[in-house]
This record gives structure tokens, C-alpha cells and sequence, in this order.
């Protein structure tokens, strides 16, 4: 059986990691305050850019 690869960060993947969850967990508590459809739409917005930054 293969043994998984391991995946190496460079301390600017990492810092970029952090800074990304922080910023996330800031727009969570904003979209908290918000109406259940301007949630939705809210929380799809930011998957959209999310998914855009991986390609």
C-alpha cells in the first residue's frame, strides 16, 4: 500500500491560511446578523470566491 503523500508549507502558505480563516470567521459574524435568505446568499458568495482562489 502507498503511504500518503506529505504536503510541505512554506511559512507565506501558512500566513496566508491564517489570515484567510480570520477573515472568514470576521464575515461569519457579520452573516450571523443577517436574515436566513441573506444568509444563504451571503455564505454562497463567499464559497463562489473561495473555490475561484483554489483553481
Amino acid at each position: 500500500m502507498e503511504k500518503p503523500k506529505k504536503y510541505e508549507f512554506c511559512k507565506t502558505d501558512i500566513k496566508n491560511i491564517i489570515f484567510e480563516l480570520e477573515k472568514a470567521d470576521g464575515l461569519y459574524a457579520n452573516i450571523k446578523t443577517l436574515s436566513a435568505s441573506s444568509r444563504r446568499y451571503s455564505i454562497n458568495k463567499l464559497l463562489t470566491k473561495l473555490k475561484s482562489k483554489l483553481k
